[in-house]
């Protein structure tokens, strides 16, 4: 799966927020999809179906690459998710997603989700997709109208996320190495840095956001 540049929603900080989001929250413990950085060119996108709505707006250059999973189904409810989950899987979604500041892991629209359920195996497992709405106070600006600092727990989840999950989540968080950070935000590629303005300042967010958690989720009540 391709998301390519010159998207007019969420344009290169859309892309740069899923790159960097993906591979912390897969550092993080969560489990996501592969991604990588596929250089795509003019003849690439010449190839596309006349109907795609893309080959209005798509440009040549570096997309955000993430594997497509053949055998997998969109999440569609609680019971889904409940099912697929293991134990302490949906603390650790929402303390990452709180950390990213992730404000779509439930869309919009209210009836599906950033979330996939992977077939492969007998017993399905979840991936969590899409972090294109992560770090929009740095790296674009705040959408969907939410605060930065409210943790990013659907309400339908609260009764299935406890204490002791968080506690070790935000813990494994605060244990990441810094230089794996600074790593992964200097592996954002120049083609895509050049337009983001406020860039430089990512690396303090999330280091910052980080150490914040454990008085966050103190102060909602989930420590």
């Amino acid at each position: 799966m391709l998301k390519l540049p010159g998207n007019p929603h969420l344009g290169l900080a859309g892309l740069c927020a899923d790159w960097v989001g993906t591979r912390l929250a897969g550092i993080a413990g969560v489990r996501v999809v592969e991604c990588a950085l596929v250089r795509v060119s003019e003849e690439a996108l010449s190839g596309m179906p006349a109907q795609s709505e893309a080959r209005l707006w798509a440009t040549p250059g570096l997309a955000f690459g993430s594997l497509y999973l053949v055998e997998s189904a969109n999440v569609l409810g609680l019971r889904a998710t409940l099912d697929a989950a293991n134990p302490g899987e949906l603390a650790r979604i929402v303390v990452v997603d709180t950390w990213l500041d992730v404000l779509d892991r439930r869309k919009p629209q209210g009836s599906t989700w950033n979330l996939l359920l992977d077939t492969a195996e007998l017993r399905a497992k979840l991936r969590i997709i899409d972090f294109g709405l992560a770090f929009t106070e740095i790296l674009g600006p705040p959408m969907l109208g939410n605060s930065p600092n409210v943790i990013r727990c659907p309400p339908e989840w609260l009764s299935y996320v406890h204490p002791t999950e968080i506690a070790e989540a935000i813990r494994d968080i605060n244990q990441i190495d810094s230089a794996v950070i600074r790593r992964v935000i200097e592996s954002v590629p120049g083609d895509w840095a050049s337009s983001i303005p406020r860039l430089s300042e990512l690396n303090g967010y999330i280091e910052d956001r980080r150490h914040a958690l454990e008085a966050w989720f103190r102060g909602g009540g989930l420590l």
